[in-house]
């Protein structure tokens, strides 16, 4: 099982470990993120209005594998810039 807790400034770093290269980066955020991705700019994405980002957890070992986004940038609220390591 998996739980989803906001994505936080503390864990920037597991973020940033999981984009090995540009490419990678593209397909996980299109042209919003730049590589290498900075702290910068991870905290104007967690901070931007139009969005509520998330890490998921796997409950039996308390472990971040991944990331996904609310949107609320069209009319209806959508699941996207999804991300699972394991």
């Amino acid at each position: 099982m998996i739980r989803l807790s906001k994505l936080a400034q503390t864990d920037f770093d597991v973020f940033k470990s999981w984009i090995k290269d540009k490419n990678e980066l593209l397909q996980f955020a299109g042209p919003m993120l730049s590589f290498p991705v900075t702290d910068d700019q991870l905290l104007n994405y967690i901070n931007d209005k139009r969005r509520i980002v998330y890490k998921v957890i796997l409950i039996e070992t308390n472990e971040i594998i991944g990331n996904a986004e609310l949107n609320f940038e069209n009319s209806l609220p959508r699941l996207s810039r999804i991300l699972l390591v394991v």
